[in-house]
């Protein structure tokens, strides 16, 4: 039996939160959900600003694949279950909606040391690897890069598939694809 680590992956906390939009007047909009995200962490107005775009740049990329109503649902969901705690998004429970969107090929967006520490999440949660967690310490090294590496570990996550209480090694295999999408400038 195979375990999909993408159905998997924990709530992607703000990073997720700010790429998803909707449809203006069906569920919630960009910039109210922006709005209530940036209540929640304290943003300025230009990173309010960058939240709205990058869900207008998910919502055309759903859109050119074909996706919308897996995009409308993901937002639909996250908005739902977003809580603040404490200055900081907990929005988790919308892993199905994340994977249908995931799965329809509509990219996600985030930093380098987000998509790594969301990388290592998505990891540490297979029932395959027991106690061999990664530390996601070594992350931080991506802050102050002129590379991006944020899709690369994207493509990463799917790869790391369980199949008989092991690590896939057909998956595994598919890791080299993912390498050109490690750019630097």
């Amino acid at each position: 039996m195979k375990t999909n680590l993408i159905g998997r992956i924990g709530m992607l906390g703000v990073i997720s939160a700010l790429i998803w939009g909707a449809t203006p007047g069906c569920g919630p909009s960009a910039g109210g959900y922006c709005e209530k995200l940036c209540d929640c962490t304290g943003c300025s107005v230009s990173e309010n600003a960058e939240c709205v775009d990058s869900i207008e740049d998910v919502r055309a990329a759903a859109d050119e694949k074909g996706c919308r109503d897996k995009f409308d649902a993901y937002l639909s969901c996250v908005d739902h279950e977003l809580l603040c705690v404490q200055g900081a998004v907990d929005a988790d429970g919308c892993e199905a909606e994340q994977t249908a969107l995931f799965d329809c090929g509509v990219p996600l967006a985030a930093d380098n040391v987000t998509a790594c520490k969301m990388f290592v999440q998505a990891v540490n949660a297979l029932d395959c690897i027991g106690d061999a967690k990664i530390d996601d310490s070594f992350c931080n090294a991506y802050a102050d890069t002129s590379c991006q590496v944020a899709d690369y570990f994207f493509c990463l996550i799917p790869t790391y598939v369980c199949k008989d209480g092991a690590l896939d090694p057909d998956e595994l295999q598919k890791q080299s694809d993912c390498t050109a999408l490690a750019m630097c400038d």
